[in-house]
């Protein structure tokens, strides 16, 4: 099943439901601009595909439809030329988060255990016969 059919199965059994809440993880990639061919992203374009289909669907009962999107990078470019999503309600500082242990923690201790440790990861080969 393609790409484009699979997408229209799953708007069509989502839109039973008048409610729709989607949560995008990594949001930062849903909203990174275009493909390399100028095209809208297939998740941005899937997501409209869906409002659409509920509001056909369900014409005196269009629910609650709610996107929230979560980004440890909630913006484009990188260091002062940033520019920061527009649809920011709270931005929960990314080291803040490290201490209050919400997101993946970095163990540098056992790296540096390892680093001590004489390690040695060249790859060794036999000497062809001759």
């Amino acid at each position: 099943m393609g790409e484009q059919l699979r997408g229209e199965f799953l708007a069509e059994f989502l839109s039973e439901y008048p409610n729709m809440v989607i949560m995008n993880d990594e949001a930062h990639h849903v909203h990174s601009g275009k493909t390399n061919n100028d095209e809208e992203l297939v998740w941005r374009k899937f997501i409209k595909l869906l409002r659409e289909r509920l509001v056909v669907c369900h014409k005196k009962d269009n629910g609650l439809f709610v996107q929230y999107d979560f980004s440890a990078t909630p913006f484009f470019g990188s260091g002062t030329q940033r520019k920061y999503f527009e649809h920011i309600v709270y931005d929960y500082d990314l080291v803040k988060a490290m201490h209050a242990m919400l997101v993946k923690q970095l163990f540098v201790e056992k790296r540096l255990q390892l680093a001590a440790e004489n390690l040695d990861f060249r790859v060794k080969r036999k000497k062809p016969e001759q």
